[in-house]
């Protein structure tokens, strides 16, 4: 009986975090309607944010004035993820309810738009020509929050006992500040700074404002929502260009590591095992993309003796600009482009989906892997080489640095690194064998899952409004499980239905 008094005052909790949950969710729909005063014409469109965002709120204040004067405890890491996926799963049904007052869409393409939004992935089926300005900010801002985690919007404001777990169980495994509350509030000082930063520096290099907002917002949260339909590359700009690489190299940063720099603690910074790892990975694909890629389809001009040097060189802009976006787009997981993928050569496709699986850095806005277990995997290997060549006897310190602290690095940390690369692998397989039942090749249907489960954005033109429900579930699946990397969602499935035996249980 005990132990059936103990899970029922931790729902009650989970009830309370809940009702907290629908409220402040809740007020972010609203903010699109902070640009009417600059686009009063669409006052039209209002209601399509205020009924998801009323609603949200009521139901919420219900929740939290039933659960706020019964007893509550501190509940577990387990409890806590029960909170996270559904703080997840209702910002997403809920960030979708503004697409079903639009003719064009149903709820499934709603939906489909909010998980892309929420998770920073940035496959679209809007035809951004077509909708309200105010759909395109609203995709933006899901972005914008998804890549911070809706966890920390929440945390940022509130306080409490159980605040620890829920920010570790939405993937924060560093915390900034000794005080969740505070290492919550960092971090949106931190994002805030950039967004400013970035929009400043698109309005500079010539973009319009309303474009600079927008991509400043989905730069930084590595998303990739663009106001249009060729991205990145409508503009033709390589000032634009180069702010935008910038931002996503931020983005892929984690926010622990943006808080040494801040504070110039460079030492720290620099010996990052996923910086380090990153530097490394583009130092090699960068350069391979550009010479075996980019420059055979996109430089056609010949050197011999009868070329003129200066005409070569300027060629060359094209496919270097083509190949380090693209590389840097992918491996901070963005989805920005500047190219037609239809065009690339099997080998680049390839080397785009390495780069959409390794991710970047963990608790940064990006999905994939991520650095830090491709680090270890690395090591993981040279370490199996190098102790064949040691003495029985030598004792060996295996480890890494992430921010100042020294992981020492055991069998523990490998095996669960190694069960979470499983997990990916079998899903990115049977996803991308999805696909390929619908009648896709494999060469799209690999790329185009593996975008949507690292949560990048990159398409070869799978994903469209006319899309199969088939493909689209399948494809939110993906999104959903790359943002909260499987073990989230495993552990609060299990905990649910294990608490659910236990109070059906005489």
């Amino acid at each position: 009986m005990r132990e059936k008094e103990l899970i029922k005052k931790s729902y009650i909790t989970v009830l309370y975090y809940c009702g907290l949950i629908c409220m402040v969710v809740g007020v972010l729909p609203l903010l699109p309607l902070l640009a009417l005063p600059f686009y009063p014409h669409e006052i039209i469109y209002a209601h399509w944010f205020l009924i998801p965002a009323l609603s949200s709120i009521l139901v919420g204040a219900i929740i939290f004035i039933a659960t706020r004067n019964k007893e509550r405890i501190s509940i577990s890491l387990t409890h806590s993820a029960i909170i996270v996926v559904f703080l997840w799963l209702y910002g997403c049904f809920l960030g979708g309810v503004p697409f079903v007052f639009d003719p064009q869409f149903n709820y499934l393409h709603g939906l489909f738009e909010s998980v892309s939004g929420w998770t920073t992935t940035g496959l679209t089926v809007v035809n951004t020509e077509k909708v309200p300005n105010l759909i395109l900010l609203w995709r933006s801002i899901m972005q914008y929050i998804g890549g911070a985690g809706i966890a920390v919007v929440m945390l940022s404001i509130l306080s409490g006992p159980s605040t620890s777990g829920i920010y570790q169980a939405e993937g924060h495994a560093d915390e900034i500040l000794p005080h969740v509350r505070k290492s919550a509030a960092r971090v949106w000082k931190i994002y805030i700074a950039y967004l400013i930063f970035g929009i400043t520096a698109f309005i500079f290099v010539g973009m319009p404002i309303f474009d600079s907002v927008n991509h400043a917002m989905t730069a930084l949260a590595t998303g990739g929502f663009s106001v249009k339909e060729a991205s990145i590359g409508f503009y033709n700009s390589i000032p634009i260009e180069i702010v935008t690489i910038i931002l996503m190299i931020i983005g892929h940063i984690s926010f622990a590591t943006h808080h040494y720099i801040f504070r110039r603690n460079w030492k720290v910074v620099f010996r990052n095992c996923e910086i380090r790892s990153s530097t490394v990975i583009l130092l090699i694909f960068i350069p391979i993309t550009i010479i075996f890629v980019t420059i055979p389809l996109f430089n056609p001009i010949k050197l011999n003796w009868s070329t003129n040097l200066v005409q070569y060189l300027s060629g060359m802009v094209v496919p270097i600009r083509k190949g380090v976006f693209e590389i840097v787009s992918a491996m901070t997981g963005t989805g920005f482009s500047v190219t037609d993928y239809s065009l690339w050569t099997s080998l680049g496709i390839f080397i785009i989906i390495l780069m959409m699986c390794a991710g970047g850095h963990t608790g940064s806005t990006s999905g994939g892997i991520k650095q830090y277990r491709i680090y270890l995997i690395t090591k993981s290997i040279i370490w199996a080489i190098q102790e064949q060549f040691l003495p029985p006897s030598a004792v060996v310190s295996r480890h890494a640095y992430k921010g100042e602290n020294k992981i020492f690095v055991n069998p523990k940390h490998l095996r669960v690194l190694f069960d979470y690369l499983v997990l990916y692998l079998v899903t990115f397989l049977i996803g991308s064998a999805i696909l390929m039942g619908c009648g896709f090749p494999i060469k799209e249907s690999m790329f185009e899952f593996g975008s949507a489960l690292g949560t990048v954005g990159l398409s070869m033109k799978i994903t469209s409004i006319s899309a199969s429900p088939t493909v689209l579930i399948t494809e939110i699946f993906g999104m959903f499980l790359g943002r909260l990397e499987f073990f989230v969602i495993i552990y609060s499935l299990v905990k649910l239905f294990g608490d659910i035996k236990i109070l059906r249980s005489k």
